[in-house]
């Protein structure tokens, strides 16, 4: 999606987002239509005001993880020595085979086999061993961060600065996906980034629910806080699991290998090691001076989908040229002046000006390339070794002009360095 401002007659600027592929036209058919910026903004403020944490469900959160993450520590130093000595066997054998090749006991071609093979398996344990190297603490205190940011991220982000809307949104999300079909409903969906996939993913649907029995506060809240609770504890009490993994969760136990590819909870704890402290300390700045309010369906029907006239196409504003302007845009055409400088002496598009041309019977062609004097002249002086810069200046004509002869006579454009130092 590219931003693509809408000037209508009397002044008033619209900012748009629409498909930079379309707008382009790199891509024909794609059928998404532009939709103002504020619709979208509206519709992610409904996103934070769905994934805001309630109290109860934010601490029975942070317990279950501190456990997990308790839990992992303890096999820290266990499997740190254990990698740490296959390391050092491995380097070991390395250097024995060498040793070997010296003395004539293995021919070269299984030298080299053998070096690649401990060579990709050294790489993996030095990831594996990065991937301890962390700080079990910072881990403990960006846990507390990032949920400290979700508790009351709805109230916050409304009323955030542009500034922090954006760190909140780097922060917390991968991407936001617009979808404008003309055969679908116009809605905003998230994907979150690490931590927050591993945090929030897993019990997004019971967080949405809570909140919007909440703003209708309905008697049920209760029992489905409840009911959120009881998911936790199974998620989490489990050590997590992998969300792409279609694998039962209850396949997973705190018990499981820390560097087993079934487990997520190794990819937690980096997520949580990784975050940008310093963006999460200004976003909290924002968040704890912000009051906890409920949400409210008021708040959340504030905007509607009909507020707003979603445009289906954007076009650059053309200015209206009186007859006269045309009768002389006519006459000074004919006279070999390019729709180029016409455009910019009466402050309009070169394609305004090709339009008006055509309604009145005049063929517009490039009138540079028709023009061979010119043509023949820049050739001759770029043959000379004069830069196109300084052609242009001379022939008045523009640098890309000049380029574009070149190119259209099969003449090779020289770099910078090809020409002869003053």
């Amino acid at each position: 999606m590219m931003v693509s401002n809408e000037k209508k007659k009397d002044g008033t600027i619209y900012p748009y987002f629409v498909c930079s592929g379309r707008h382009s036209k790199r891509r024909k058919d794609c059928t998404t239509k532009a939709v103002l910026i504020d619709v979208v903004e509206k519709e992610i403020e409904k996103i934070y005001e769905a994934y805001q944490l309630p109290p109860e469900v934010r601490i029975l959160l942070e317990s279950c993880i501190q456990e997990i993450i308790s839990t992992e520590r303890a096999k820290y130093d266990a499997e740190l020595d254990g990698l740490k000595g296959e390391k050092a066997k491995l380097e070991n054998k390395r250097k024995k085979l060498l040793e070997a090749h010296y003395c004539d006991a293995i021919p070269l071609d299984l030298l080299k086999s053998e070096q690649q093979k401990i060579a990709k398996e050294l790489a993996s344990i030095e990831h594996e061993i990065k991937m301890h190297d962390t700080t079990f603490e910072q881990i403990t205190e960006n846990l507390k961060r990032a949920l400290d940011i979700v508790e009351n991220c709805g109230e916050a982000y409304k009323n955030a600065s542009d500034t922090i809307k954006k760190l909140m949104n780097q922060a917390i999300f991968e991407k936001f996906y617009i979808s404008n079909d003309a055969d679908m409903e116009f809605k905003v969906d998230a994907e979150f980034k690490p931590p927050f996939d591993q945090i929030l993913e897993p019990v997004k649907d019971d967080i949405i629910r809570i909140n919007r029995l909440a703003q209708d506060c309905s008697s049920k809240l209760s029992y489905y806080i409840d009911i959120a609770k009881d998911h936790i504890q199974k998620i989490f009490g489990c050590g997590l699991y992998t969300i792409n993994n279609s694998t039962n969760m209850s396949t997973y136990s705190n018990g499981s290998n820390f560097f087993s590819h079934n487990s997520s909870s190794k990819v937690l704890l980096v997520g949580l090691s990784e975050i940008n402290s310093k963006n999460y300390d200004i976003i909290l700045g924002k968040v704890k001076s912000t009051p906890v309010t409920p949400v409210t369906s008021s708040s959340m029907s504030e905007y509607s989908d009909s507020t707003y006239n979603i445009k289906t196409e954007i076009k650059q504003q053309q200015k209206h040229l009186s007859n006269k302007e045309i009768s002389e845009i006519v006459v000074k055409y004919s006279s070999g002046i390019s729709t180029y400088e016409l455009a910019k002496e009466y402050g309009c598009h070169r394609r305004t000006i090709s339009d008006n041309l055509k309604k009145q019977g005049i063929k517009v062609t490039n009138q540079l390339m028709e023009r061979k004097g010119v043509v023949e002249l820049v050739i001759q002086m770029y043959s000379e070794y004069i830069k196109p810069a300084d052609i242009a200046k001379a022939v008045g004509i523009n640098v890309d002009s000049v380029r574009k002869i070149l190119k259209e006579n099969n003449v090779y454009i020289r770099k910078s360095w090809e020409y002869p130092r003053k």
